[in-house]
C-alpha cells in the first residue's frame, strides 16, 4: 500500500481533527511484519504492518492481511480510533482506552508513550517490538523498517 493510500483513507476519520494532508507531507512511514495473538496459546494472525507518525504527534498503525487491511488504529493527542475492518467495527474515544484495544497502545508505544499496566512493551534488535497483556495473553510482535 502506498503512503498516500494509507494516510488518505485512514487518517481522515479521526474525530474533529479534520482530514489528513493527503499528499503525505510531514508523515514518516515505517513498514514491517507482525504477528497478533488474541490469546497466549491461540493461533496468530500474521501480516504487514504499516506505522506512520506525523510531526504534530499523530500516529497511524495498520495490519494488512493480503489483500485487505485487517485493523487500523489512529491517535492524535488524547484522541484515538480503532477499526476492525473485516467485522465492520469501529471504536473511538479520548484518554486511555482499555488494555483490550492493544493496537492503540502499540501505536502510542511505538511513538514513545509507555502503555498502562498491565501491558508490557519491549523493543528488541534489530527494529523489533513486543506488546503483551500478560493477564489475557494477547500480544503483538513484529519489526519495522527504520
Amino acid at each position: 500500500a502506498s503512503l498516500r493510500a494509507v494516510l488518505g483513507t485512514a487518517c481522515g476519520r479521526l474525530g474533529a481533527r479534520g482530514p489528513a494532508n493527503r499528499s503525505g507531507r510531514g508523515w514518516t512511514l515505517h513498514q514491517g511484519q507482525g504477528l497478533w495473538r488474541s490469546q497466549r496459546a491461540g493461533p496468530g494472525i500474521a501480516g504487514e504492518i504499516i506505522f506512520a507518525t506525523h510531526a504534530g504527534g499523530r500516529t497511524m498503525l495498520q495490519l494488512t492481511k493480503n489483500p485487505l487491511p485487517f485493523v487500523a488504529a489512529q491517535t492524535s493527542g488524547d484522541e484515538w480510533q480503532i477499526e476492525f475492518i473485516p467485522q465492520g467495527r469501529t471504536f473511538s474515544g479520548r484518554g486511555t482506552p482499555t488494555p483490550r484495544l492493544l493496537w492503540i497502545h502499540l501505536a502510542r508505544a511505538l511513538n514513545g508513550t509507555k502503555p498502562p499496566a498491565p501491558l508490557e512493551f519491549k523493543q528488541t534488535e534489530p527494529h523489533g517490538f513486543t506488546l503483551e497483556n500478560p493477564k489475557s495473553g494477547e500480544s503483538i510482535t513484529g519489526f519495522l523498517s527504520e
